[in-house]
């Protein structure tokens, strides 16, 4: 594994994996899990233990912001954790999606919040692009452009499209207090 510059702008670096590193790191997670679970490794794994070993990783980094669950690292059972609150130490289950999705994202909507451009990337070969927006209406939806993308590499026609949010921090208008006011 090898620490790589992120191209979303969330992070300054990202691990990046080989993909015999990351199958080597999964068969472990595996592994161990069910090794722990019952005493011995048995394939194919269930669904049902998938479901459980997700949803057991999940409780702790719902636990304490600072737990750090990755490859390598045996998460802390939520008892093991020393929280006293919160939805694993008190054996609350959080839902897989907390709340409904709100409307589509249209240009317009975009476009208020200080983004012009689209972030496309091609999803076989994952060439990136950025298209200006200016030209179509704000009522179109963001959406309506994934699947009429032609990757100019490739030629594969389908691309994942969406609010070039790296525009929107360049510019200075990226918030890090969700109520505080675009400058």
């Amino acid at each position: 594994m090898r620490y790589v510059p992120d191209r979303t702008g969330r992070f300054s670096q990202r691990p990046h994996y080989k993909p015999e590193e990351l199958d080597r790191e999964c068969e472990n997670i595996i592994a161990g899990f069910l090794k722990q679970r019952y005493g011995s490794e048995d394939y194919p794994v269930s669904t049902d233990d998938l479901t459980v070993l997700i949803e057991r990783d999940t409780a702790v980094a719902d636990c304490v912001p600072h737990h750090s669950i990755g490859f390598g690292r045996a998460p802390l059972a939520p008892a093991d954790c020393g929280c006293t609150s919160g939805p694993a130490a008190s054996g609350e289950r959080k839902p897989l999606m907390p709340s409904p999705p709100g409307p589509p994202m249209t240009l317009g909507n975009m476009r208020s919040l200080g983004v012009r451009l689209l972030a496309v990337t091609c999803e076989l070969c994952h060439h990136e692009a950025v298209l200006p927006a200016d030209r179509w209406p704000d009522e179109v939806l963001v959406s309506t452009f994934q699947p009429r993308m032609a990757c100019t590499c490739c030629g594969i026609v389908g691309a994942d499209a969406r609010p070039n949010w790296r525009e929107m921090q360049a510019s200075g208008n990226w918030r890090t207090d969700p109520g505080a006011p675009f400058t």
